[in-house]
Formats: structure tokens, sequence, C-alpha cells
């Protein structure tokens, strides 16, 4: 094996071990979680039984906003979600999430149900269907399909260094609608004034 080959495989292992190293791990939220009920606070997209923490805004379908769930383990990088109205399990995969479990769990979960009282119809239309329709508010949108993933919002697409700079209120946010498939969406006076390029 020449000199570049060794050093092409001692570089990616040092990437490997780095990345390993500062890989998210929320099992030390265990007592604040496991076994305790909370409510969604926006839509769950879910596929095969598994949700991300990107929740892709349009691969498969939802577990709505306002649902009663148990969370029954938290590992590593996974946390087991019960929802009994619907008797399914959701398997929520916070690999790579930014910026900590926390943050993360904090945005889904909550201990009462957000209101949609004070909702406009189209509000509320965007809500039921997991989608973001222009005219829609921001805290709406959030509702739809939960808040855009860090590293894919304000301040730069990819930047982790500053992704705990992400700004939820900036004027253009960019989701994630299946692996590949960037969504921006931009907002006027907090309201939704175009989806898409």
């Amino acid at each position: 094996m020449d000199n570049s080959w060794k050093t092409a495989f001692t570089v990616l292992a040092l990437l490997v071990s780095v990345r390993g190293a500062a890989a998210l791990d929320c099992r030390s939220l265990r007592p604040q979680y496991e076994g305790k009920q909370f409510v969604l606070q926006h839509n769950l997209r879910v596929v095969d039984n598994e949700a991300s923490w990107v929740n892709f805004v349009i691969a498969g379908n939802f577990v709505p906003v306002g649902t009663a769930v148990t969370i029954e383990k938290v590992g590593r990088q996974t946390v087991r979600v019960s929802v009994p109205s619907l008797n399914r399990r959701v398997s929520m995969d916070l690999e790579d999430g930014q910026p900590t479990c926390d943050a993360i769990l904090g945005r889904v979960l909550g201990a009462t149900a957000p209101s949609l009282a004070q909702l406009s119809e189209l509000d509320r239309e965007g809500i039921r269907r997991g989608e973001i329709l222009v005219g829609m508010t921001r805290g709406a949108v959030f509702m739809a399909v939960g808040y855009p993933p860090y590293y894919y919002a304000p301040p730069f697409l990819g930047d982790r260094k500053n992704a705990l700079n992400h700004d939820p209120s900036a004027q253009k946010l960019t989701y994630v609608g299946s692996t590949w498939d960037f969504i921006p969406v931009s907002f006027a006076a907090d309201v939704v004034a175009a989806v898409g390029d």
C-alpha cells in the first residue's frame, strides 16, 4: 500500500472517530422523559413507524398535533414513542440532531396541546393536511410540519458550526420534503408568502 492510501485511510479513521465522539447521546434524558406522557406540539411525519428529527414534509403519513403520546424508551440516538390512541409505536431517530436532544424533544413534546382556536381557517386546514400553504402564519406552519431542521435553515445551508444560531423567525426557512428534496418557505410579516423556488 503506497503512502497516499495510508494517508487517506488515516484521515478517514480520524474523521469517523471525531464524528463518533461528538455524536448525539440522549440517554441522560431518560429520567425526564421515560414513562411519561406528553402531547405532540406539531404533526409528526412517520414512514414505516419511524420518524426523524428532520420531520420530512412530504414522505409518509403523520401523527396529528395534539395527540397524546408516552415515551417508552430513550436510547443513544432514538426515542421510542407509544401512541395509544392509534395503537401504534414509533421510533424517532435523533441521529445527527441539532442542537441537542432536549431542544428537539422540547419542540416536539409538550404538557398540553397547542390551541388552534385563534387560528384562521387556512391555518387549521394546513395543519389538518400537514402542509405548508401560502397565507398560513408562521406558528401554524410549525404546528403543521414542525420546525425546519437546523442545518437547512439560516444562517447557512449545511453550516453545522453555526447551527446554534438557527433562527426560526428568519424570513426564509428551508424544509426537507424527502431525502434530498429541499423546500424553501418565504415569509412576509410572519405569513407564508411563497413555498418552493
